[in-house]
Order: structure tokens, then sequence, then C-alpha cells
């Protein structure tokens, strides 16, 4: 699933490839993936119109326009963006298209239709409504702190919860505790204050190193876990068999060795 690192990249990617070009045609082939909006009301509030900025909270992309509205984008499980040039044929699976002016399209693609198209005049609102909490790349250390140790939750459970921390999933609370040697089953009220402080600064290095490479788990460093993410894959560090564990309802990745 797309992560803040991932939304990330789409974000800046837009900015290179989207901006202050005439919008002439938005069309969608699945109703389902628009959100409290219809095609026709997408339409009118963007033929004509420019993306002229964007913004990110977590997982959710924000594009604003020339009429001060906001397109919102949610990658689900499997969404992406891309840029399709002139006579350029859309990726499979594409499921809402910004036709420019001159001739190219943003693809919105989305092959299990787990993404949300939507519009809001005010992100603040909206994130309010979404009940979204700090983003992770900006929490301050004493709202970090808050959403570990409040509560009864993993540690894992609690870099998860976007109410608290926006942004995180499952691959990236792996990689974090893996960087960190914590077990994701353990509690995050038992951490101490070293050691919160050095979790903040390793998720913050983790998110980075994750956006320079593009969000592409086989491009990162080779003693990091995303490439080596399998149970049953060797630990990149102490060649000890990765295994899996359930916490929190979710999956996690580890190393029993360097995650004791």
């Amino acid at each position: 699933m797309p992560e803040l690192p991932d939304v990330e990249v789409y974000r800046r990617y837009i900015n290179d490839t989207s901006l202050d070009k005439r919008i002439e045609s938005v069309d969608v082939t699945s109703q389902r993936i628009l959100d409290e909006i219809s095609e026709q009301a997408l339409q009118r509030r963007l033929k004509d119109h420019h993306f002229v900025g964007t913004t990110r909270r977590g997982k959710h992309l924000f594009i604003e326009t020339d009429n001060n509205g906001i397109l919102i984008m949610h990658f689900g499980m499997t969404g992406f963006v891309q840029l399709v040039e002139k006579d350029g044929r859309l990726p499979d699976h594409t499921r809402v298209s910004f036709g420019f002016k001159d001739n190219s399209a943003l693809a919105y693609s989305c092959t299990r239709l787990l993404g949300k198209i939507g519009w809001t005049d005010d992100i603040e609102d909206y994130i309010g409504r979404e009940d979204l909490g700090p983003d992770a790349h900006e929490i301050s250390l004493e709202d970090f702190t808050h959403a570990l140790t409040h509560g009864r939750s993993s540690v894992k459970a609690a870099l998860m919860n976007q109410g608290r921390i926006a942004g995180l999933g499952n691959v990236y609370t792996d990689e974090i505790l893996y960087q960190m040697g914590i077990h994701p089953q353990h509690p995050g009220r038992e951490l101490d204050e070293p050691e919160i402080d050095d979790l903040y600064k390793t998720m913050h290095r983790v998110l980075d190193v994750a956006i320079r490479h593009n969000a592409q788990p086989g491009d990162m460093p080779p003693r990091y876990l995303v490439p080596h993410r399998f149970e049953g894959e060797p630990c990149p560090r102490c060649g000890t068999e990765i295994e899996k564990v359930s916490t929190g309802g979710r999956s996690a990745y580890f190393c029993p060795q360097c995650q004791a």
C-alpha cells in the first residue's frame, strides 16, 4: 500500500509534470473511485482550470487548483499517478484521467479500486473529518511521544494509528523498528525517553531514505529490511530467517535475533 514516501514521490512528480496546464477534460471510467463527488461535478470544477500546487498529509495528497478548490487523492493499496504524453497509452486500470491542453494527460490508476478521488474547499476541514493526526514527517517529538505511550497498543500499532501519526503503514513501520532493534509487539508505553527520541530520529531517517530512493524497495540500502521483507528470507545483518507475526490486526515482519 502506498505510504508517506510513495505519496511524497507522487506529489513531487505532479509538481514536475502537471502544474499550470489548462485542463480540457476529466474522464472517469469507474464511479466507485469518486468520493462524495459526481463525475459531472468534478468536470465542472476542473475544466478550463489549472493545478497550481500540492500538499500532503500522511497518505493523502491534495492538489490545489486556480479556482480555490482542492482535488484529493488517496491511493488505496494499488494506486499511482502517471503523466501520459500525446498519443501515449494510458496505464492499465486508469480510473480517472485529466486531459491537458498540450494533449498530455495525468492518469490515476488503481487496480483494486480501493483508492479515492475527492474534492474539498478546505484542507483542514477535511483533515478534521478524516481524523488524521500530524504528518509523520512533521510531527513534533512531544506529539510523537504521546502517540506511542498513551494506551496499550504495541509500538507497531501505535506507529500505524493514522489518528495519531499520519502516513506510516506496514512496510515502513517494520523498517523503522528493524533499524531500532525493537520487536513489533513491544508495548509502546514501555519505551523510555531515550528510546523514543532515537525512534523519532530513526523514523525521519527511514522516511528520508525511502523518498530519496523513490520509494522503490529494491533500491533501498542493502542492510535495510524492506528488500528482504519476506517470511523465511535471511536477515541482511545476521542471516537469521525473517519471521512474521500479527499485532494490532496487522502483519509484521522482523528479525527474531536483531529484534529480540
